[in-house]
């Protein structure tokens, strides 16, 4: 660029950071904003809020128990609870047993991930813009719900957990010198609380988060209306 380019340029630049500047003055956190009902001002903290208790919940109470049924030579048996596993028992287990690395990777991802994320979007829904910029918050808003996302990958893995854990076994009826029908073993993983409350949690993060990204794109387009309605009465 030559010179006469780049003072061109810088003045465009100039007025955008002018924009920008004025378009976040005319805006202020989104718990005050005029743009959002005042239900969701004080409904989407207690939601953030209670999302945490859903997670803390779901990691700390029993996500799912194994069970088995069946009969042997006519008797039939039945074990309820014959393994629970949970997140902090699962993770604890791993790190015993010496799977070291992958305890730390779904503790992050898991455990850490979606109490980092509720936090941020509550600090969001608070911050002024003066703090953080219209511009800098759409950006984290949206990474957020990108990153967010991924969680849904626990419940697809929950879901072929439960699948691939339901084993039926029989005793083969081509074999002359065993009985027949002298045994049979089923295996059934049956969710509880923990689970539903983990995925429960999820699926109303991604709500949340939906519902507070709406909420920030209807006070950018008021602020940027105001804005262009200033310009055209000064021109």
């Amino acid at each position: 660029l030559n010179i006469v380019q780049k003072l061109e340029l810088a003045k465009m630049q100039r007025k955008e950071k002018e924009r920008e500047t004025d378009v976040n003055a005319k805006m202020s956190s989104l718990v005050r904003s005029k743009e959002v009902p005042l239900f969701f001002q004080v409904f989407v903290p207690v939601m953030i809020l209670g999302n945490v208790a859903l997670f803390v919940s779901g990691h700390l109470s029993i996500a799912g128990t194994v069970n088995i049924s069946g009969s042997f030579a006519g008797e039939p048996f039945n074990v309820d609870g014959f393994y629970e596993f949970s997140l902090v028992k699962s993770l604890i287990e791993m790190w015993i047993a010496g799977a070291r690395s992958l305890a730390v990777i779904i503790a992050i991802f898991s455990g850490v991930w979606p109490y980092t994320k509720q936090l941020m979007v509550l600090f969001i829904w608070f911050v002024p813009t003066k703090w953080v910029s219209s511009k800098r918050r759409s950006s984290m808003l949206y990474w957020l719900d990108v990153l967010g996302k991924w969680s849904m990958v626990d419940v697809f893995v929950f879901i072929m957990t439960l699948a691939s854990f339901g084993i039926s076994i029989q005793s083969p009826d081509n074999l002359s010198f065993l009985p027949s029908s002298l045994y049979s073993i089923n295996m059934l993983v049956v969710p509880l609380w923990g689970l539903y409350a983990y995925v429960l949690a999820i699926l109303i993060a991604q709500l949340t988060s939906h519902t507070i990204i709406h909420d920030h794109n209807k006070s950018v387009s008021a602020a940027v209306a105001a804005q262009l309605v200033e310009l055209n009465l000064s021109s």
